[in-house]
C-alpha cells in the first residue's frame, strides 16, 4: 500500500456510480483533521464540466488503475502474515 502521497501524484478512487471502475484524479491538498487516524487526501477527478473534487485516505486509493485500493493491498498482507504462522 502507498503511504507517501504528496500533492501532484495521480491517484485512484472509486467515485460515485463508479460501476467497478477507478476513477483517475491528481491530489490537490494533504488534510490533517482532528479526529481521523489517517491523513486526509483531496483529489480532483476531471469530468466534462469541472473536476470533481473528493477526500479520501490511503486506504480507499490506488496508485494504479488497474490496482487495488490500499486497504485490500493491507488485508492481503495481513492474511499472507497470518497464513505464514500457521
Amino acid at each position: 500500500m502507498k503511504k507517501d502521497w504528496k500533492v501532484g501524484d495521480t491517484a485512484y478512487c472509486y467515485s460515485g456510480n463508479h460501476q467497478g471502475e477507478l476513477s483517475e484524479g491528481k491530489i490537490v491538498s494533504l488534510l490533517d483533521l482532528e479526529g481521523y487516524s489517517y491523513r486526509q487526501y483531496v483529489i480532483a477527478i476531471p469530468t466534462g464540466i469541472d473536476d470533481l473534487l473528493v477526500v479520501r485516505d490511503a486506504l480507499t486509493m490506488a496508485d494504479k488503475k488497474d490496482g487495488q485500493i490500499g486497504f485490500w493491498e493491507m488485508a492481503r498482507e495481513r492474511y499472507q502474515k497470518n497464513k505464514e504462522k500457521l
